[in-house]
């Protein structure tokens, strides 16, 4: 239920925020998007409603939404949806009144091994410890994300936490994603359920303000939970290895504390701002909540429908899909980004489902009762939580009234609500892809050189729009560059006019050469001294200053850039020079080595792709690596001519004056491809 009022404040209205009175939270939001050119490779296609998927009230809940979709190797489809803690009666609304202790939500679990067409029954997965016959309200579950991660199937979920209710994003796991799940609590992982307490692993902000727990039990606190709601909505998905956590938190600047004590910004509930955030750990139960890594398009602007993310490998960026109504037609929208914190703009290419996606607006007299389309889309992901364009099922959602209209209970007849049942249904999108624009993501103050980029698009599990064979002889190439501290996107546009560049268009591949101004990305973490240089969307180290000045650099050209949007990237440890085959390992000290032979490059994992090409001058700027050792083996060794050569005491090591900061570790392999040579004494 909670997760409700949020959604209401990001997306669809006011029918939702009565209970918390809300109703002026969306004046403080605008959602009037920029639906200009598109700055991606543009998708189209049709869309494939798969009709009804969760029926809520046939699974024993009043509502079913805000869910989590993943397929598993078999090709099994697993669905996890908060629902009621009170089984339905058609006769009354859920009884949520604050002076009643009732039940809390629950995750429910289905599966699917025809694509959506026929479902398991649901069976409850997450679910409070019962005393006396009454819940623990901070062990309520609800707004559910399944992923696969080191091992485990792990179930991110908001719950309201102790001793104030505000919520937070706590996490339990299972080897199997229809459990039976353990829950993290603050005695360790425990079965469900539990009286042990939820160990959050992602905490609101306002936690983080010395005394802020007495602060909201005194403040906006109906006894049940927080009217100031806290961190929830949690999706999560994988790239490079990391979790990437994307939530809601509504805690920034309501308060804060000094020697004096907690001091107030004067923010009432309905004035709390939900930002849309992303954290990243390689622990899935600890992540860091920080204010720099709001999402944000690439003015720096905050925004606000980006709330169901899903990193797609193929394409080495972020997709985030939704429902947006375009001049009375609802289309499935979508923004993309490469690092999960800045976005492209929005871009609304296809229709999508009919229904009214303004609950205002609702008409009970209306077949099926159905009076909102909730905007936002959940994604099908493989288990790991990564997307492909060719496998996109989604889900969405649509609210119902109950036939008998609004009702009361009993000993509180004013107590009504109209809000009947959400259901889940699905849908699926079948591409077309075309290249007539491309978005070029860089990260510029103020490019001084021209650079020809040629890009090639090859589709494969997708069908391309560009006919096999094209020759356009007249365009015009528009650049426009917007000057920014993060992210900047430079779109082109392709006009007839005179006769300048020539696009041609071979199958399978299209090739577009475009010139576009460019200059070297660096940046830095705030409060860091690393400076790093962006290549092929991956961080290179500048270790010294004279490799800075040798390159070319300007100093005055770094950006400063938080330490997640710096984290965000994968170091660059691959590399040769323009036109030499010669590969080389860049180490995490600022030195390269030389990788001698295929076994050695093969023995890492290491791939050819994944070896960037960069100027010989830049190769040239990092010393060698001459000291290696291999784990569990006290001998350092000097690479020499293609020879290690064994420096028998720490006396020799420092006499010779060699640096222990620079000594580089190897596997067995490489140790092994080196001659040995004489002893160094």
């Amino acid at each position: 239920m909670r997760s409700k009022i949020i959604i209401a404040l990001l997306l669809v209205g006011v029918s939702f925020l009565v209970m918390l009175n809300l109703p002026e939270i969306l004046e403080q939001i605008s959602f009037n998007f920029n639906l200009g050119k598109a700055e991606d490779l543009e998708i189209v296609g049709t869309v494939q409603d798969l009709g009804k998927w969760v029926d809520a009230r046939q699974q024993g809940s009043y509502y079913a939404n805000y869910n989590s979709l993943i397929r598993d190797d078999s090709g099994r489809m697993h669905l996890t949806y908060c629902s009621s803690g009170e089984l339905f009666n058609p006769l009354y609304a859920p009884d949520w009144r604050p002076t009643t202790t009732y039940a809390t939500d629950k995750v429910r679990y289905q599966y699917s091994d025809d694509n959506g067409k026929t479902w398991s029954g649901a069976q409850i997965i997450i679910q409070p410890f019962r005393e006396n016959n009454k819940d623990n309200l901070y062990q309520g579950a609800c707004t559910s994300s399944l992923i696969y991660y080191k091992g485990f199937y792990y179930l991110y979920f908001e719950s309201s936490s102790p001793p104030s209710g505000i919520l937070a994003v706590h996490v339990a796991r299972s080897s199997n994603p229809a459990g039976p799940y353990e829950v993290l609590t603050y005695d360790g992982w425990k079965q469900i359920p539990t009286n042990s307490i939820w160990k959050p692993v992602l905490n609101p902000a306002i936690r983080s303000v010395p005394g802020a727990e007495e602060w909201l039990r005194t403040h906006e606190n109906n006894g049940v939970w927080s009217n100031y709601w806290g961190a929830g909505i949690p999706r999560v998905t994988q790239k490079d290895g990391k979790l990437y956590l994307f939530f809601v938190d509504t805690t920034n600047w309501i308060i804060w504390a000094d020697s004096s004590g907690i001091h107030e910004y004067g923010r009432a509930p309905k004035d709390m701002i939900p930002y849309t955030l992303v954290a990243v750990s390689e622990d899935p139960t600890r992540f860091e909540n920080i204010y720099d890594n709001r999402l944000v398009n690439a003015s720096g602007n905050e925004i606000w429908n980006t709330i169901n993310p899903k990193y797609f490998p193929d394409e080495n960026k972020f997709y985030n899909f939704y429902l947006k109504n375009v001049d009375g037609q609802n289309k499935i929208a979508y923004r993309t980004s490469v690092n999960g914190i800045v976005w492209s703009a929005e871009i609304a290419k296809t229709d999508a489902i009919s229904g009214n996606l303004n609950p205002n607006e609702g008409d009970p007299s209306q077949a099926d009762n159905i009076i909102q389309l909730f905007h936002h889309l959940v994604l099908l992901s493989d288990k790991e939580g990564k997307g492909k364009l060719s496998d996109l099922y989604m889900t969405y959602q649509k609210d119902h009234l109950f036939d008998n209209g609004p009702v009361g209970w009993q000993d509180t007849p004013d107590y009504k609500w109209y809000y009947g049942g959400v259901d889940i249904y699905g849908l699926k999108m079948n591409l077309q892809v075309s290249s007539t624009s491309i978005l070029i993501v860089t990260t510029t103050l103020s490019p001084p050189t021209t650079t020809t980029i040629t890009t090639t698009v090859a589709p494969t599990t997708i069908t391309t729009a560009v006919p096999t064979t094209a020759t356009i002889l007249s365009t015009t190439t528009t650049t426009t560059i917007v000057p920014t501290t993060t992210t900047t996107l430079i779109s082109t546009t392709i006009t007839t006019q005179t006769p300048s560049t020539t696009i041609t268009t071979k199958s399978p591949t299209t090739t577009i050469t475009t010139i576009l101004p460019v200059s070297p990305t660096l940046i830095r973490a705030s409060g860091d001294t690393k400076v790093y240089k962006i290549i092929s969307n991956k961080k290179l180290w500048i270790p010294t200053a004279e490799s800075f000045v040798s390159q070319g650099l300007k100093w005055q050209d770094i950006q400063n850039s938080s330490k997640m949007l710096v984290t965000s990237y994968v170091r660059l440890k691959l590399a040769r020079a323009v036109g030499d085959v010669k590969r080389y390992y860049l180490t995490e000290s600022g030195l390269k080595r030389y990788i001698p032979n295929d076994e050695v490059f093969l023995s890492y994992g290491n791939r050819n792709e994944d070896i960037v090409e960069i100027t010989q001058q830049e190769l040239n700027s990092y010393p060698n690596n001459d000291l290696i050792k291999t784990e569990g083996d006290e001998k350092v060794y000097k690479l020499e001519n293609g020879q290690k050569r064994w420096i028998k005491t720490a006396g020799a090591f420092n006499r010779l004056g060699f640096d222990w900061s620079k000594i580089a570790p190897v596997n067995q392999t490489e140790i092994n491809s080196y001659l040995t040579g004489s002893v160094i004494e």
